[in-house]
């Protein structure tokens, strides 16, 4: 069967390929960088449920922008406060003393039903912020914003977070950068990619256009290989699987010096970083509860503090040697009560397995294998 390194949850570097990828495909369209040297700047943005990556692609080559906080993944939150807004960075530290006008999981609502059964239960059943149906039947954001009650669609609040990315990107660059290209899920409707291109012209960029995540992955790998066979050569079939915060996606790609054929794209959609959070957060809370007394899923704030650090906990985690014993603490979780905890990486690779987790990035693959004709032993990489 497949086996998977634990990083694969928490890594960036795929966002990371795909901003940088996403600026390939740029070049390729933009008038700026056509015959020659190029005249302009180019950004490619990977929009993360949980993070925003940008890359630039510029005379002195591709580079990963850094936010003010000098973090190359900018938070794609947004808090509502009572005399301005405050994105990403400046709106993740707000999320602790401003919850309930604090959005997350933009990319998340982004033409969904409210009714759609996969909207409340990825997102509003555990959402601190207020959602409720639009005129369309679509979900729309209700939030306080100086003092005065505002209603967004996911359209206008991805806006915003592009705004504060191309305002990240100008103060990097030392000019305002317009040209674009977005990376998107590989199941992104039509309609859902059109609104992502609305939010992008509101937030004045010019989306050149949008690129399948992990095409664009395949496109930074079949780059930056040398040794690729020349046709008619056999061509090297190569699955791509990216496990982000929210999703997994499965792509089967078949690589010759010069091109590249996508066989097959696979996904789940109800699996991601964010399912292995949960099943630690619900682990501790139980431990807590019967060490401490306290629960912290009776506690909106103690509930935040601890998937907090079981967020952290699963990326230490992952870089440490499985037999490792990491702490967890939580200062002041609920009533004044400090909590602590260890987890070793052998026992949350068990608590997976006990509930079928890694089963299901599994069977995703075998899935693209299928979509793609191909049995295990075609694959190269």
């Amino acid at each position: 069967g497949f086996s998977f390194a634990m990083h694969v949850f928490i890594s960036c570097s795929a966002a990371m390929h795909v901003a940088i990828i996403s600026l390939v495909t740029a070049l390729a369209l933009c008038p700026s960088f056509a015959g020659g040297a190029p005249t302009g700047a180019v950004l490619g943005i990977d929009f993360g449920s949980d993070n925003c990556v940008v890359a630039i692609a510029r005379r002195k080559g591709v580079d990963i922008i850094s936010n003010e906080a000098s973090q190359r993944c900018t938070p794609s939150v947004i808090s509502f406060g009572s005399k301005q807004r405050f994105l990403g960075e400046a709106g993740n530290t707000q999320r602790m003393t401003n919850m309930k006008h604090t959005v997350t999981n933009l990319k998340e609502m982004v033409g969904k039903k409210f009714k759609d059964p996969s909207f409340q239960q990825d997102v509003a059943k555990d959402a601190l912020f207020k959602t409720a149906e639009g005129s369309n039947g679509e979900v729309v954001v209700k939030v306080s914003l100086c003092e005065k009650e505002c209603t967004f669609s996911p359209t206008q609040l991805v806006a915003m977070m592009l705004t504060n990315l191309k305002k990240i990107s100008a103060m990097d660059h030392g000019s305002e950068v317009v040209d674009c290209v977005i990376g998107v899920p590989v199941f992104f409707s039509e309609k859902q990619r059109n609104y992502i291109l609305n939010a992008a012209e509101i937030a004045g960029l010019k989306c050149l256009r949008l690129i399948n995540e992990n095409t664009a992955t395949a496109l930074m790998y079949g780059i930056t290989k040398t040794d690729l066979p020349e046709p008619p050569e056999k061509a090297r079939n190569v699955v791509f699987v990216d496990c982000g915060y929210s999703c997994l996606q499965v792509s089967v790609v078949a690589f010759q010096k010069g091109q590249l054929t996508v066989l097959s794209h696979a996904y789940d959609k109800s699996f991601g970083g964010r399912h292995i959070d949960e099943l630690l957060f619900q682990h501790f809370a139980e431990e807590f509860k019967a060490r401490f007394k306290v629960d912290a899923r009776t506690n909106p704030k103690a509930a935040l503090r601890l998937r907090t650090q079981c967020e952290r906990l699963k990326k230490t985690l992952s870089a440490n040697p499985a037999d490792l014993d990491t702490p967890i603490n939580v200062e002041c979780m609920m009533e004044d009560t400090d909590v602590s905890g260890a987890l070793n990486r052998a026992q949350m690779e068990e608590m997976l397995a006990e509930k079928k987790l890694l089963g299901r990035m599994a069977a995703t693959c075998e899935r693209a294998l299928r979509l793609a004709g191909l049995p295990r032993e075609a694959v190269d990489s």
